[in-house]
């Protein structure tokens, strides 16, 4: 029904077509042009206080976004340190842990070498193993400082 009703207050003119308009049209547009401009006046004093309200408002929106920017920034930053601290700490104990790895490997290649003279001097005095108590004594002693580093 609507579109109907549009349909039918169309009024379509061709380019061969002369518009004319009235006086009285003219003068009534002028005096309704004349009441919308009385109508739109604002009041300097009042618009001036919106102005300044909208300002303030945005300015608070900036300040507030500004300041949670430095918040995350902050809470970054400490977070970076927390990590780096970390990783520092983490760097130590892998240092501390290969150093023990190396002396313990020295260690270890000490208390073989060690091993093999036992042996070889129980061998050699098969009927006389007292002779190397001085060779057993520093195994001994070896032993016991690896089953401190492990």
């Amino acid at each position: 029904m609507g579109a109907q009703q549009s349909k039918e207050n169309m009024v379509f003119y061709n380019n061969d077509v002369p518009v004319s308009v009235s006086q009285s049209l003219l003068e009534g547009g002028d005096s309704n042009k004349k009441e919308s401009v009385d109508q739109t006046r604002v009041d300097p004093e009042l618009a001036r206080e919106q102005v300044e309200a909208m300002v303030s408002a945005e300015l608070s929106r900036y300040f507030v976004e500004k300041q949670i920017q430095a918040e995350l920034l902050k809470e970054r930053f400490y977070t970076s340190r927390l990590l780096i601290d970390e990783m520092q700490e983490l760097q130590s104990r892998i240092g501390k842990a290969i150093d023990q790895s190396a002396n313990s490997k020295e260690l270890l290649e000490s208390a073989v070498a060690q091993q093999g003279r036992v042996v070889s001097c129980l061998r050699s005095n098969g009927k006389t193993p007292l002779n190397c108590s001085d060779a057993i004594v520093e195994f001994s002693q070896l032993a016991k400082r690896s089953e401190t580093l492990f």
